[in-house]
């Protein structure tokens, strides 16, 4: 052999550096591939203390938050609903 064995034969291709590193988009609530990015209003304990925000949501997680109503969607505790009102 003519080189050392830890030289690379080739250098590694520059889209193959960063492919498998990307993070992947998933749902807030699950592990899912999030359907699209969602406006809600977040809550704990008073539903006039609101924070709104868009978060990423699956097809069912987003029935789950449409179908709490005014009331929300509770997930561990904080509430979540459809929309900025």
């Amino acid at each position: 052999r003519t080189r050392p064995r830890w030289v690379p034969r080739r250098a590694p291709s520059p889209r193959l550096r960063y492919h498998r590193a990307m993070p992947i988009a998933r749902c807030q609530f699950c592990q899912d591939r999030p359907r699209d990015e969602f406006a809600v209003s977040r809550w704990t304990t008073q539903p006039d203390d609101r924070e709104r925000l868009t978060i990423p949501l699956c097809a069912k997680h987003l029935k789950r938050v449409q179908k709490g109503g005014d009331r929300g969607y509770e997930h561990r505790g904080v509430h979540y609903k459809i929309g900025f009102w």
